[in-house]
């Protein structure tokens, strides 16, 4: 399956804003709460996709992150599973101003970011994109 980003409105069908159950009545028995590390986010793991649904306290989806394999298409170019560098070098086409880290990148101007497990060279594949409401990282020192 493929997912389309859609900057700061969600990832293919599943909308921001969303509350849980309605994702979770998209999905199905696909569904499984899951909370990654010791993190209390509420969130949802929907293993046939590879995605997670991130929710606020109110419970209404503010992230959703794909992982590879996963085909996640940013203005027609899939921006998972391939060099790190060429989809840095074509999103800066579109926002020369991202935040960037030893993990990989945001775009606050789209609402979205990528990370690599382990960024070293820069060839090395995109593992996830995550795509989020706006306001999602205030606060946060993404560098």
């Amino acid at each position: 399956m493929d997912f389309h980003i859609k900057p700061y409105e969600g990832l293919g069908n599943i909308a921001l804003g969303m509350t849980k159950e309605t994702i979770q009545h998209m999905f199905g028995e696909k569904t499984k709460d899951f909370k990654r590390g010791n993190e209390s986010v509420p969130s949802d793991f929907i293993k046939e996709f590879l995605l997670f649904v991130y929710y606020s306290d109110n419970g209404y989806c503010n992230a959703i992150e794909l992982c590879e394999p996963t085909n996640t298409y940013f203005k027609g170019k899939n921006v998972i599973g391939v060099p790190y560098n060429w989809v840095k070098s074509f999103v800066e086409q579109h926002d020369a101003n991202l935040e960037c880290n030893e993990y990989g990148f945001t775009s606050l101007k789209f609402g979205f970011g990528v990370y690599v497990h382990d960024l070293d060279e820069g060839d090395e594949p995109v593992n996830s994109v995550i795509v989020f409401e706006k306001g999602y990282y205030d606060g946060l020192n993404l560098n």
